[in-house]
């Protein structure tokens, strides 16, 4: 009987910083999730770095963070609207 595989903790670190799901992009950019979502119809670029799995699309969030900076998004001035319209929404 062979040991069973195990992903190195190294491995696992990368995988849970790395791989993104849109949700997780928005998070990150500061943006909703919408945008996210038009972004990716938008932008071929960023469609085409998607890994799926039976949960959904997943990202390569190195990959998305250079893509976002080369197409200048997210737009400070959106991102500001959207975190006064989260002030409002908490008070």
């Amino acid at each position: 009987m062979t040991a069973p595989f195990t992903v190195p903790d190294q491995v696992n670190q990368l995988i849970r910083e790395h791989l993104v799901s849109p949700a997780q992009i928005a998070q990150r950019a500061g943006v909703s999730r919408a945008a996210v979502g038009n972004w990716l119809n938008r932008y071929p670029q960023l469609a085409r770095l998607v890994v799926t799995n039976v949960y959904g699309p997943l990202f390569w969030w190195p990959q998305v963070e250079a893509a976002l900076a080369e197409l200048g998004l997210p737009d400070p001035k959106a991102v500001e609207v959207q975190r006064r319209r989260a002030e409002r929404r908490a008070a």
